[in-house]
């Protein structure tokens, strides 16, 4: 995969490390929950780190087998994006 430079957009200070198919399970043995359940969630959902640090219990429905993204975890402050996530089954 090759990142694309989009000019006017802010700067990355470094280019950020991309896992090959094959790193990440190697990865997903060195973790211990909660830590691999993150990854996990992230990998199957594609959130922004912000966005995956912000997730509470509350965010997860169980029952519709969605997840809710409300908000980012922002240092600064605490910013709202409402955003659903459809659970889909795993085939």
């Amino acid at each position: 995969m090759k990142l694309v430079r989009v000019r006017g957009a802010s700067k990355r200070r470094r280019e950020p490390v991309v896992l090959s198919v094959a790193q990440f399970p190697l990865l997903l043995k060195e973790l211990d929950d909660p830590f691999r359940t993150m990854v996990i969630v992230d990998l199957a959902r594609g959130l922004r780190c912000s966005e995956l640090f912000a997730l509470q219990w509350r965010d997860v429905l169980w029952g519709e087998r969605m997840l809710l993204v409300r908000r980012a975890s922002d240092r600064r402050r605490e910013r709202c994006e409402n955003q659903i996530l459809q659970c889909r089954d795993a085939a």
